[in-house]
């Protein structure tokens, strides 16, 4: 079972307020991407990133063509994370060699190509949306200004990008 490889309470689903109603959203998100993270989990194409709180200010995730790189700290990742809040995390899940979906919350992401390629990166699509009963749902397509501003705030999101290296 996903939930428990993943050390994931059903009791966490049910909280009503505060991080306990956050965390339930969260838990209820992974829920609803049961066999995405277990063929993922099998491929070896499921990677997690999380603010340890020790001063970390960002990140790198290695997928096999690019490099995400994910910033704590809110608008001022120089800051790192404030007193109180909540630390910043999630999961990404690679769907083909430029196409992922990133599940997050408080932090920034940004694209780095591989140091052994010179190439950059075009944004194909960017999606909002959430996933139902293992599918992808699209909500808003995100383009324009929205296209290149990567943000989850503290409430955990999907972002789907595809991405077109030049």
């Amino acid at each position: 079972d996903t939930l428990a490889l993943l050390n994931i309470s059903l009791e966490a689903m049910k909280a009503q307020s505060g991080a306990g109603a956050l965390l339930g959203d969260a838990y209820c998100k992974v829920a609803n991407m049961e066999q995405l993270i277990e063929q993922a989990h099998r491929e070896g194409k499921i990677h997690g990133f999380l603010d340890a709180g020790q001063g970390t200010r960002s990140e790198f995730v290695r997928l096999g063509k690019l490099d995400l790189q994910f910033s704590y700290g809110g608008a001022n990742p120089m800051a790192g994370r404030q007193p109180g809040a909540a630390a910043g995390g999630g999961l990404v899940i690679e769907l083909g060699d430029y196409e992922f979906v990133v599940l997050a919350a408080n932090c920034t992401l940004s694209f780095a190509a591989k140091a052994d390629s010179p190439c950059d990166f075009l944004i194909l699509s960017k999606e909002e949306g959430q996933y139902v009963d293992g599918q992808w749902v699209r909500g808003r397509i995100l383009n324009g200004d929205e296209q290149y501003r990567n943000s989850f705030g503290s409430q955990a999101s999907f972002l789907k990008f595809k991405l077109l290296p030049y």
